[in-house]
């Protein structure tokens, strides 16, 4: 990725958008500035010209003038993007909000009005099977250099089929208007800003149960939890059946390994130490899963995993 100086980002958005600023700062691979009293960002996106096309016609269709998400600004040729550097980029004003650290409070379910096939995550399965069929040929041509960290991997891929299952077996779960699908995030962490969540590029559509889940999986990991907090949200939340089986089955997947795993695509990178650490913390993990699998069985009779709950 190439890194421009502020005076070259500075000329191309006061050409393309027509603001001339004074100062610009570049935060991680992020340009911040202020115009006019407003805030901005733009950065390059993975996403590409049609997905973002979908993606601003998604936000006009489901979303109002006082949404929390932050607004795409479109060039003077009425693009949402910016072809720059062989990359894409974006401007966006950022929404008036606080910019504190998350909380359980912050997902919102946004109903979505009309759907976009191309942001649809679910069903859930589909996604993981493909997820776990690619590391098992990875490991298999690659066994020889991972033999410190191969008994873990296959431990994780199979805890990763016991949530495919799980929620295969969901299915047959009672199912009601509770189970429609609502605006959600790729993936949420919970050290991430009120800010970065209300990215519109973090958007997927998908069941209620994705952002909890995940936001409960992060808040574990990075040791910020409280259980009373935890049945505290779940006592604000109505799922269905169906609903809190999905919940747990998505606490069951090892989506914190597989994003480890992603962050290299070439094997030599792969840090095991990072693997080893996520490892040290599955018997803990289990007892958190047991927690909460108790305080969902007081709502909605889901069904037990022994390995979890022993």
């Amino acid at each position: 990725m190439v890194v421009r100086g502020g005076g070259f980002i500075k000329n191309v958005i006061n050409y393309y958008y027509q603001m001339n600023l004074e100062n610009i700062h570049l935060v991680r691979g992020v340009y911040h500035f202020t115009y006019l009293n407003q805030s901005y960002l733009f950065f390059p996106v993975f996403q590409d010209a049609p997905s973002i096309l979908a993606l601003s016609s998604f936000l006009k269709k489901n979303f109002d003038a006082q949404s929390f998400y932050h607004k795409i600004i479109f060039t003077k040729e009425g693009n949402p993007y910016l072809f720059l550097d062989n990359r894409l980029y974006v401007l966006l004003v950022v929404s008036p909000v606080v910019n504190d650290q998350i909380s359980f409070y912050d997902i919102k379910y946004y109903p979505v009005f009309e759907k976009n096939t191309a942001l649809v995550r679910f069903p859930w399965q589909n996604f993981w099977i493909q997820k776990c069929d690619y590391f098992e040929n990875f490991l298999f041509h690659l066994e020889r250099r991972f033999s410190k960290i191969l008994p873990i991997c296959y431990y994780f891929l199979g805890m990763a089929e016991n949530a495919i299952q799980y929620v295969q077996s969901a299915s047959t779960r009672r199912k009601d208007e509770r189970d429609s699908f609502v605006v959600s995030h790729r993936r949420i962490d919970v050290r991430m800003s009120v800010v970065d969540f209300y990215n519109p590029f973090t958007i997927v559509i998908d069941h209620p149960a994705r952002d909890i889940s995940e936001y409960l999986k992060s808040s574990f990991f990075h040791g910020d939890y409280s259980f009373l907090e935890i049945e505290d949200y779940l006592n604000s939340i109505h799922f269905s059946d169906y609903g809190y089986s999905l919940l747990f089955g998505r606490l069951m997947y090892p989506s914190f390994f597989f994003d480890c795993c992603d962050h290299v695509l070439d094997a030599e990178k792969i840090d095991d130490v990072e693997i080893l650490k996520l490892s040290s913390r599955m018997e803990e993990y289990r007892i958190f899963l047991k927690q909460i699998y108790f305080m969902i069985r007081k709502r909605s009779d889901i069904e037990e995993v022994r390995w979890i709950t022993r």
